[in-house]
């Protein structure tokens, strides 16, 4: 499993992205001010007639946020997850992905970190 591991502080006018297909757990920080996260996780299931599937984002352990869908030959699913994180803080994000009578073909997450 990879992992994304104290990301570069974005410059103070600019945006920083990270993309990491194939990526299921993150720590960003700690920074020296206040960052935006804004914050993907996505998955792609294939499945057929009864498939179910769903995907969960953590933060911190908790979950941030789910999206499920059923009777799917093809299921994308994302969640959007938006903090501001403090000085001095790290965020932590984990993805939980479940399926059944699918195929998790991948799942991943984007970050855009910005000086907040």
């Amino acid at each position: 499993m990879e992992t994304f591991k104290n990301a570069t502080l974005p410059q103070q006018d600019r945006e920083f992205y990270l993309n990491g297909r194939g990526v299921r757990a993150a720590q960003l920080g700690p920074y020296g001010v206040p960052v935006r996260i804004r914050t993907r996780a996505y998955g792609f299931h294939r499945g057929g007639g009864g498939s179910t599937a769903s995907l969960t984002l953590l933060h911190g352990g908790a979950p941030a946020g789910t999206a499920t869908d059923a009777n799917f030959d093809l299921a994308n699913l994302q969640v959007i997850y938006n903090i501001i994180l403090d000085p001095g803080q790290a965020a932590t994000f984990a993805i939980k992905s479940d399926n059944h009578g699918a195929t998790e073909r991948y799942v991943g997450f984007e970050f855009w970190l910005s000086v907040a």
